[in-house]
């Protein structure tokens, strides 16, 4: 081969080829949409886990003012949250043995994300001891073979 055609071919083979071309754009481009979708995904798990986290405590505040005689419904909504709703049951678990009245209260929360949502419910318990006069105690469902 003469000088001229050696060094004509090297000009030809020194780039890229479509081919080759094609492969690294989508190979970029996979990669990149691959990044954004693990991405969405941990803000849509932070978001939700947020969300989690915001009915368990207002669900721990309902209880608590429930129990300390501060909320004297059993029903309700949250001034914070409007559409969302809790119900609270309250059960005698006192037996004979017992000094004072044991109870327990079970609330339940029904809270929604969107509209599209069906809707979530989170249930949070507690047991506590009570004096017959508590405001409580005139809610409790009582066992009638060994309750008070």
């Amino acid at each position: 081969m003469d000088r001229r055609t050696e060094r004509a071919h090297r000009i030809r083979s020194a780039g890229f080829t479509l081919i080759e071309l094609v492969l690294a754009v989508a190979l970029v481009g996979g990669s990149f949409m691959s990044l954004l979708f693990l991405r969405t995904s941990a803000v849509e798990k932070a978001g939700r886990f947020n969300m989690e986290r915001r009915v368990q405590r207002l669900a721990q505040e309902k209880l608590d003012e429930i129990v300390y005689g501060l909320e004297t419904a059993t029903a309700g909504d949250f001034e914070e949250e409007p559409d969302w709703t809790w119900e609270a049951e309250i059960f005698s678990l006192a037996t004979t043995d017992t000094l004072h009245p044991l109870l327990q209260a079970s609330l339940v929360v029904f809270w929604t994300i969107d509209l599209n949502d069906d809707g979530e419910e989170y249930t949070l318990d507690t047991r506590f001891f009570v004096d017959a006069e508590h405001p409580l105690f005139e809610y409790a469902t009582f066992d009638t073979e060994e309750g008070f």
